[in-house]
């Protein structure tokens, strides 16, 4: 019997030992799959990592373009604003110098009308004085020197309202007298 058993139990241990070899062939075997499915996600993690690379330059560049497009936006706004502050400006100078040659030529006109009431106002009194000295007739020496009064009148009214008082009727009866 004990050869038997001795032989039962090398029969059973060498059953075992194919078992075990069939388990260790399984588990070499999926070991490899193993091995092969983990090269194939490391694989697959690097194309990941390349894209977000990838995906992480083209987000960069789009913030330098938004960027530069916000700034060159800004410039424009602020161009613009600038511009229109010119164009106030340049309104505002315009509007100011036409003002300007108007007063200067409303005072230029003012100076022509003051000359010539003082240069009548020097012939009347001339000619007055002339009559005074000529000892003419009285009544037209009258009317000549109302005639100067009124003139002087309406001199120095011109005078204090920027020459409003100047009127042709003055004018007429000054020429009506010569």
């Amino acid at each position: 019997m004990d050869f038997k058993s001795a032989r039962r139990e090398a029969a059973n241990q060498a059953e075992t030992n194919n078992r075990l070899k069939e388990q260790l062939k399984d588990y070499s075997h999926k070991i490899n799959l193993y091995k092969i499915e983990t090269e194939d996600l490391i694989k697959q993690i690097d194309l990941a990592d390349a894209k977000t690379r990838e995906k992480e330059d083209e987000v960069r560049l789009c913030e330098a373009e938004y960027d530069r497009k916000l700034k060159l936006q800004e410039e424009r706004i602020l161009m613009r604003r600038s511009k229109t502050e010119e164009r106030g400006t340049y309104e505002l100078k315009r509007e100011h110098a036409m003002q300007l040659d108007e007063l200067k030529h409303k005072l230029a006109e003012k100076d022509e009308e003051t000359d010539y009431y003082k240069t009548k106002c020097e012939k009347l009194e001339t000619e007055t004085q002339s009559l005074r000295t000529g000892k003419a007739d009285n009544k037209k020496v009258r009317e000549l020197e109302n005639e100067l009064e009124m003139l002087r009148v309406q001199l120095r009214e011109g005078d204090t309202s920027g020459g409003a008082g100047f009127s042709s009727g003055g004018a007429s009866s000054a020429a009506q007298a010569n």
